[in-house]
């Protein structure tokens, strides 16, 4: 009775399958690390696109409040309207 598990006796009954299977592993290996890394490209980029598109937003919704501003009634108003709106922004973009 052999102590191998059944698949590696049933390839060592077949030693040109088993150099082909040996042969593709390699193969294998690149083709699936070619995958990992264009799946983390492709992950970067969406996170880039992401964050790109929120800074737009907050810069967008920025110009328009002090457009809002700057359009106000009197120069008292304007003012007062600026300093509100530069206490509510943030820091930093995101």
């Amino acid at each position: 009775m052999s102590t191998h598990p059944a698949w590696i006796a049933w390839a060592s009954r077949y030693p040109a399958l088993r150099a082909r299977l040996a042969s593709w592993v390699p193969g294998l290996a690149a083709a699936a690390s070619v995958l990992s890394l264009l799946f983390a490209f492709q992950q970067v980029v969406a996170s880039g696109v992401a964050n790109s598109q929120a800074r737009w937003r907050v810069s967008a919704e920025r110009a328009d409040a002090m457009s809002r501003c700057n359009a106000g009634p009197n120069a008292v108003h304007r003012a007062g309207c600026r300093a509100q709106l530069e206490a509510a922004a943030p820091a930093t973009l995101p």
